[in-house]
């Protein structure tokens, strides 16, 4: 991307968490409308969980007078055979309770807390983003085993879009997951001149291709975050004020640990731990705005105040 757009800042300030950045929930950043909009769909689900769990309860009952009568009125003795029916019964049960809640949910529910949290958001089930993107930003020492993505969150800020994908990466082997959490992902009218990849302080990135260290001049990104391009003079050109006190703003947010790339016309950011929408369960407590929305809500605005800071229009 060129220096002018790169150049181009003053509309970053415009994004300036830190009048919640110490806030353990979302909601804080709600206007009265839209919580009163993400709460009509958190109504729905908690109904939806507590129809089906009572309906559950109900069945469990009716399962363990079945099993005491069972004896009674077809004169077997056998207690494991009124067992057997009982489990079966309740499995049964359980099996549909679980999927039309899932159904539900996932079909139903999600769609409709994104928009009440934005109109301005999009939302897919699915994510389009791929395991060889991932391997792309180069941004982990192993690229994991697996792949798994899913929730797809889309805005747009200017000529930029953005998206977030909540993305599951095993290790290869047994241990601790190479990486789970949301991928922010920030597409750009034009190519990034250098594959630039930010991580922590004293972490390692992955082994690609030879980069050098990135000097920024700036002691508290220094102190957190060390960068490698494979352009050094191109990459200076990225790490404007602004651009490193959103990253330094993200870090107290998120957590010390996110990640960036530029990688041709996109701008990857991974946040580990971060979670766009919950899972609701059978067992799930009742969702609030401030739960349901998860990190959704700060990271799209947060994704958005990025876009402008790289200089979106």
């Amino acid at each position: 991307m060129g220096s002018a757009k790169a150049g181009r800042t003053d509309r970053g300030t415009r994004f300036d968490p830190g009048h919640d950045s110490g806030a353990a929930d979302s909601g804080k950043s709600f206007d009265a409308a839209t919580r009163g909009r993400v709460q009509l769909v958190c109504d729905f689900v908690n109904a939806e969980v507590s129809r089906w769990r009572n309906q559950l309860i109900g069945v469990g009952v009716a399962c363990l007078v079945g099993m005491v009568l069972f004896p009674m009125v077809t004169r077997i003795v056998d207690a494991r055979v009124a067992v057997v029916i009982v489990a079966g019964i309740f499995g049964f049960w359980f099996v549909r309770a679980r999927r039309e809640l899932a159904s539900s949910y996932g079909k139903l529910a999600t769609k409709r807390l994104v928009a009440a949290t934005n109109k301005s958001l999009t939302y897919k089930p699915v994510s389009s983003l791929t395991r060889e993107q991932f391997v792309g930003m180069d941004l982990f020492p192993v690229p994991g085993k697996d792949w798994k993505g899913k929730h797809e969150v889309g805005g747009r800020a200017g000529s930029t879009t953005f998206s977030l994908h909540a993305v599951h990466a095993p290790s290869a082997e047994r241990g601790p997951d190479v990486f789970r959490g949301v991928l922010v992902r920030l597409d750009f009218p034009t190519s990034f001149p250098a594959h630039t990849i930010v991580i922590p302080e004293g972490a390692s990135g992955g082994t690609a291709a030879k980069r050098d260290l990135v000097l920024v001049n700036n002691p508290d990104f220094d102190r957190s975050f060390s960068a490698y391009s494979t352009d050094y003079m191109q990459a200076r050109k990225l790490f404007t004020d602004n651009f490193m006190a959103l990253v330094i703003t993200a870090a107290k947010m998120f957590g010390p640990n996110i990640r960036l790339a530029f990688v041709r016309r996109s701008l990857y950011i991974a946040v580990p731990n971060a979670t766009l929408l919950p899972d609701v369960t059978l067992l799930s407590a009742p969702l609030t705005p401030e739960s349901a929305t998860g990190q959704m809500a700060r990271l799209a605005t947060f994704a958005e105040g990025l876009a402008k800071a790289m200089g979106s229009n």
